[in-house]
């Protein structure tokens, strides 16, 4: 009889051991995380040097009713002392005044062309 209430006793035993539920840890408190807020990062916009002014390449002078356009202050000023030896095209300028400007090449031309039209717009009668 021994033997059987031993082995009435393991079924049992394994079948209580089976529904107890592990036991729970200790409860210990973890606050929750916070959201710290970091302000944006600020860009700050640093502007580039402006460059120099590129050299002047344009000058003028009027000589004997006719103005005279330089491509560099050497060439005008080698004009200026009598020099001679400067290729000059003539046009009419924009208020029909003659202008003489220094021919090096045809974009050196063509250029102070340009900058003498702009200096010089064309006068609009009352």
């Amino acid at each position: 009889m021994k033997r059987y209430l031993m082995l009435l006793a393991v079924p049992l035993l394994a079948m209580g051991c089976a529904n107890e539920e592990p036991a729970s840890p200790k409860s210990v408190y973890v606050p929750a995380p916070t959201q710290v807020k970091t302000p944006a990062p600020t860009t700050v916009s640093v502007a580039a040097p402006k460059p120099a002014p590129a050299p002047k390449a344009y000058f003028e002078t009027k000589k004997d009713g006719t103005m005279y356009v330089f491509g560099s202050f050497a060439s005008m000023k080698a004009f200026n002392q009598g020099g001679t030896g400067l290729q000059w095209i003539k046009k009419d300028g924009p208020n029909g005044e003659p202008v003489a400007m220094e021919s090096g090449s045809d974009q050196l031309s063509d250029s102070l062309w340009g900058e003498y039209v702009k200096s010089h717009p064309k006068k609009v009668a009352p």
